[in-house]
């Protein structure tokens, strides 16, 4: 399943779901149970950006500690 990243408009809460395909479109926020629109301003392909989730090295541009 692909991982998609989503953004809260109601809070501003970022996150990352895996979803299937037809399922895509659909995510409530973590935080305020608000619905999230997709974002795109880029994913980690090397894992999930919350605390401690994949295989993420820090190193690839999409943390928040990265500055690649």
């Amino acid at each position: 399943m692909p991982l998609y990243a989503w953004k809260c408009p109601q809070c501003g809460h970022r996150f990352e779901v895996l979803a299937a395909i037809d399922k895509r479109d659909e995510a409530v926020c973590e935080k305020c149970g608000a619905k999230a629109v997709r974002d795109y301003t880029g994913t980690c392909a090397f894992g999930s950006k919350s605390a401690g989730g994949g295989n993420c090295s820090g190193n690839c541009g999409c943390c928040s500690g990265c500055h690649h």
